[in-house]
């Protein structure tokens, strides 16, 4: 940090007052692009397209939201050393502190600059006043990679699909799921002996949320069998038959 920084009373205040309003605008963006999120399940269920499209362009918009309304914010708290680099860097160490426990601190450095950038309009990089290299090393937590559903042992692939479909707790009901699960074990049974594999499958991993995209649901994971690791994706529509 520059020196002056340091030494600076009041740059440390002004960052003392500043950072928190900063942390809780990260905190209202994640929150409200995570209940977005959640809304497409229903969306899919209830064959709610027009709302599907409305929350697509309501979570591309939210981010650009929130950092313009924060600007004014930093603006109007900072005064006349809304520029000043000094209170920056203050603020920039300040903000280190308040995120360095987080498991998404690199979504809130990202954040930060996003702020920087407006305030500045930096060309280049000014490491003084915004995250380049991250402050932080990753932590073990961060290796131990997606949650998944484990489907093992596996005696029959029709069985096996039957089971991912289940799983997914949808508040519809299925055209036929008998039919889907059989022409899928059937596909997957000629892509396992394509594949060098065989129609047994040792596991099944299944990552747990769905990913939602216009008018359709995709599952996604792998399947083990032998040697052979197959690569799974279940592309789900839904009418009104179901």
């Amino acid at each position: 940090m520059p020196e002056r920084a340091v030494g600076d009373p009041i740059a440390a205040r002004l960052a003392g007052a500043v950072v928190p309003a900063i942390v809780g605008a990260f905190d209202g963006y994640q929150a409200a692009f995570i209940e977005i999120t959640r809304r497409a399940k229903g969306r899919f269920e209830r064959c709610d397209w027009r709302g599907t499209v409305a929350d697509a362009a309501e979570r591309l918009d939210l981010y650009g939201h929130v950092i313009d309304s924060l600007e004014n914010e930093v603006r109007s708290a900072l005064g006349e050393r809304v520029a000043d680099r000094h209170v920056w860097a203050a603020m920039k160490a300040a903000y280190s502190v308040r995120i360095a426990d987080r498991p998404d601190y690199g979504r809130a450095e990202t954040f930060f600059n996003s702020v920087t950038r407006r305030v500045f309009a930096t060309v280049g990089v000014d490491r003084n006043i915004e995250f380049v290299d991250s402050d932080f090393e990753p932590s073990p937590r961060e290796s131990r990679g997606l949650e998944l559903r484990i489907y093992a042992p596996v005696s029959d692939l029709n069985e096996l699909v039957a089971n991912i479909l289940r799983d997914c707790s949808f508040e519809c009901d299925f055209e036929d799921s008998g039919r889907d699960a059989r022409l899928v074990a059937d596909r997957l049974a000629g892509l396992l002996r394509v594949a060098g594999g065989s129609d047994r499958v040792d596991r099944a991993e299944i990552i747990p949320a769905l990913f939602c995209r216009r008018k359709g649901v995709y599952v996604f994971g792998r399947l083990y069998s032998g040697e052979v690791c197959l690569p799974l994706g279940l592309a789900l529509l839904n009418s009104e038959r179901g």
